[in-house]
């Protein structure tokens, strides 16, 4: 019993160690539709790649992507959009709601912190962002 508590203690402790140094996810900061062309602004600060989603339902699988039968639209983003922290998409989509939610990969050499395993600096981003609901207008 005590063993257990003494593991349960340890890793609490190296969570609480580690957390100080992960990644933080991706934001968007809002979204909105262009003659039927999603868009967004976002913030993924020092990420190497990043791909936006846009889906029909907010559900989410166990990973934290949007569940694939539900998406409607996908797009790798260019280091333009990643650094200026907008995009519009090249799909027109039809009217209804959506939901819309970034993925990013840090830039390993920036964020990487060396001699934690796995660990990215928590001023970069990684993850998938928040989820936000988008209406597109008949028209």
């Amino acid at each position: 019993m005590n063993r257990l508590i003494r593991v349960g203690g340890t890793l609490a402790l190296a969570l609480a160690i580690n957390g100080s140094a992960s990644a933080a996810p991706p934001t968007l900061k809002s979204v909105d539709a262009v003659n039927r062309h999603p868009s967004a602004t976002f913030s993924a600060p020092k990420a190497a790649s990043a791909t936006m989603y846009v889906a029909t339902k907010p559900d989410r699988a166990t990973d934290g992507a949007f569940v694939t039968q539900n998406i409607v639209t996908t797009e790798q983003l260019t280091s333009s959009e990643i650094h200026s922290g907008s995009w519009a998409s090249n799909t027109q989509v039809h009217p209804g709601t959506y939901y819309v939610m970034l993925s990013a990969s840090p830039d390993f050499h920036a964020c990487y912190v060396y001699g934690r395993s796995g660990q990215y600096r928590p001023s970069c981003a990684a993850g998938y962002s928040n989820v936000v609901s988008l209406t597109v207008p008949p028209g």
